[in-house]
């Protein structure tokens, strides 16, 4: 499990990588590892939003989007969160949730065992 310092790390790295991005479209592929909320409905939620900031709340790493929605990932044991400027994909068979960003580069989440999570929070939900 990524420690503290890690964490912050990957949160230094992906606020200054993810500023300002536009998600562009989202793919799901491994649907249960998203813990809110269901995935046309996160799909639809974080769709055409801006990346204004990164942030951490304990081993949580939060994404803030335009108009108050949110994104929280925690990566538990074996989760990666890692921005990919365009032309420098990489596929790997532990891939569970694609973010591709407008003019190009995604942001992957990865995760070996299966128990890093993610949650999507609407502007106004109370992220818990």
């Amino acid at each position: 499990m990524p420690e503290l310092p890690e964490v912050e790390i990957i949160r230094r790295y992906l606020d200054d990588a993810l500023r300002g991005r536009v998600i562009e479209s989202v793919t799901i592929l491994l649907p249960r590892q998203l813990k809110n909320p269901d995935p046309e409905a996160f799909c639809a939620l974080v769709r055409g939003q801006r990346i204004e900031r990164v942030a951490r709340r304990g081993k949580y790493l939060l994404i803030h989007l335009q108009e108050g929605a949110h994104l929280v990932f925690h990566l538990r044991m074996t989760g990666s969160l890692v921005y990919e400027p365009q032309g420098t994909a990489v596929e790997t068979g532990h891939t569970r949730m694609v973010f591709s960003l407008a003019g190009g580069g995604a942001l992957r989440f990865s995760d070996i065992r299966t128990f890093g999570c993610v949650y999507g929070f609407a502007a106004g939900e109370e992220i818990a």
